[in-house]
């Protein structure tokens, strides 16, 4: 009788424990990082009254006889599941997806948290907002580009200042249009006729000259040259009579163009097709272009754009196109971090697949030592084949050395690229637009500005000159058993021997796991499962209180029995 009372008191006082859970878990709903508790129960001792007993012969065995002396709390394991992910627009709120925790210094140990509710302190660190317990990380060292393999407190250089870096590595890419030819190609095309049918030779009369059978040209008609040259204007007339010729109106034009010594060795001859052409050296570069050419007072067909008044405008049909020359300005920096312009010029090659390039700083201010010049040459599917310095006496230049003569650091070597041998990666040269950009890898010295995480928890650190550069990682925990954490209060879990040690790392190394700057994780308890659960420890707290009652009665019964 008496073990009913025991019973139905464990079974009150073990259904209080667990509406104590409960009750922590449902205040705790906006806590952040919080993780619910969860309560398991466990059936007490049993009391043998009698043991088993096995058969004999031919009687059969018999069971123990035991009695139950209640249910006792056995466990209340937090539960790790994951909280709601709440941005919140500060810059230093983490929020952890996926197992782990943020490793705070708490002096003589290390405690851990899902709260990643952190702030700046007065020199710098990271701290927890609510413990001020400084966030563990590791810093990076950008002498080795890498980041340290101990772990720290995590610090923001706020004063810190970014060196100026020398250029050393430039690179080209874009397209070069591979359409685009050097002077000497044809810049005149127009076919010319007999009145008859006739095709032109160089011997044929003006006056013979004309489509339809109507002639273009009468005795007495003057032939009005004129042409423009790189902006300058030049004329010439040329009288037509029976006997004048084609060769004479060529002859002509050939004269006048010859007076102007940029684009003098120009001549002007009659192809196989009865075209007039008009070549210009290819050693002209781009010094010089004819821009225009126009002839009065003969008519035409409708390819030459006939005006049947007076005279005949007779414009280029095929203009000669200027080689490749672009010239390209980079801001480039010396070991000081003073800026320098540094200007390519690439020229196409007459012929070939290829242009040559050029190089000066600062026009040519500062001395080129060494691969002031070479050669870019593409394959015949437009990808790149290879850049190339001209030699310099006996040797090839492995760059462009320079000497900024500032007090710098001299000489300077930079590496020009262009793309990878056989790939479209760099600088093409294809049959579209010419474009080409040019980038580099220097900069200036730079003050610190700001800071920003990713999420693999680096901090990139911003500064004035441009450079965003990693500064510090944050560093998370994850255990074997994170259910065996011991709670600290303040969203905080210990080390206890059996949630295992913790393995520290850098999160990108504890699969499945993520940051979310300027968030956090939400509460894991929710309330409908709280509640529902609430009304199971209710129900059970009323059943033992009810054989409690019901077992007192019958004691009263058994004392009245002696009346």
């Amino acid at each position: 009788m008496m073990r009913s009372l025991f019973s139905a008191v464990s079974g009150l006082s073990s259904h209080v424990g667990m509406l104590d859970v409960i009750g922590n878990n449902i205040a705790n709903v906006n806590t952040v990082g919080f993780k619910a508790g969860r309560t398991t129960f466990e059936e007490a001792l049993a009391q043998t009254i009698r043991s088993s007993v096995g058969s004999i012969g031919s009687r059969g065995g018999l069971n123990a006889l035991q009695m139950g002396t209640g249910t006792r709390l056995a466990a209340t394991d937090p539960l790790f599941t994951q909280g709601g992910i709440e941005a919140t627009g500060v810059s230093t709120d983490l929020a952890l997806e996926g197992s782990g925790f943020f490793v705070l210094n708490a002096g003589d140990q290390y405690l851990y948290s899902r709260a990643g509710s952190f702030r700046l302190d007065s020199s710098g660190r990271l701290v927890s907002s609510t413990s001020g317990l400084a966030v563990q990380g590791y810093t990076y060292d950008p002498k080795v580009q890498a980041f340290g393999t101990q772990f720290g407190d995590l610090a923001i250089p706020i004063t810190e200042m970014e060196p100026a870096r020398v250029t050393s590595d430039i690179s080209i890419a874009g397209n070069l249009n591979s359409d685009s030819q050097p002077l000497g190609q044809a810049l005149q095309s127009a076919v010319l006729y007999h009145i008859d049918g006739g095709t032109v030779d160089s011997t044929t009369k003006l006056l013979s000259l004309g489509t339809g059978g109507e002639a273009l040209l009468q005795d007495g008609d003057t032939i009005a040259i004129s042409a423009q040259v790189n902006g300058t204007g030049y004329s010439a007339e040329v009288d037509v009579s029976g006997n004048t010729t084609l060769a004479d109106l060529m002859s002509a034009l050939q004269s006048m163009l010859n007076e102007d010594p940029e684009v003098s060795g120009t001549t002007v001859s009659l192809d196989s097709q009865s075209r007039i052409r008009i070549d210009t050296p290819a050693s002209l570069g781009t010094t010089a272009a004819i821009d225009a050419l126009t002839m009065r007072g003969m008519g035409a067909d409708d390819n030459l754009r006939i005006d049947f008044g007076s005279s005949l405008e007779m414009e280029t049909l095929q203009e000669a196109r200027d080689p490749i020359a672009v010239t390209q300005d980079l801001t480039i920096y010396d070991s000081l971090g003073e800026a320098h312009t540094l200007t390519i010029e690439l020229t196409r090659v007459l012929g070939e697949n290829a242009v040559s390039w050029t190089a000066k700083v600062d026009n040519g201010e500062v001395r080129v030592l060494q691969g002031g010049s070479g050669r870019i040459a593409w394959n015949s599917d437009g990808s790149i084949q290879g850049l190339s310095y001209n030699p310099e006496g006996d040797k090839i230049p492995a760059g462009i050395q320079l000497d900024f003569g500032n007090g710098s650091t001299s000489p300077v070597s930079m590496n020009l690229d262009v793309g990878t041998q056989g790939t479209f990666s760099g600088l093409t040269m294809l049959s579209s637009e010419t474009q080409v950009i040019a980038n580099q890898d220097g900069y200036s010295a730079g003050e610190f500005v700001d800071f920003q995480f990713d999420q693999n928890g680096i901090i990139h650190g911003l500064f004035s000159n441009g450079v965003q550069r990693p500064i510090a990682q944050v560093a998370v925990a994850r255990f074997a058993n994170p259910s065996g954490l011991t709670r600290e209060g303040g969203s905080l879990f210990a080390f206890s021997p059996n949630s295992g040690s913790p393995m520290v790392a850098p999160p990108e190394s504890h699969g499945g796991l993520t940051i979310q700057p300027g968030a956090l994780e939400g509460s894991n308890v929710d309330l409908a499962e709280q509640f529902t659960q609430m009304i199971l420890a209710q129900r059970g707290f009323q059943a033992s209180a009810r054989v409690l009652t019901t077992t007192d009665e019958i004691l009263s019964d058994v004392i009245n029995l002696k009346r």
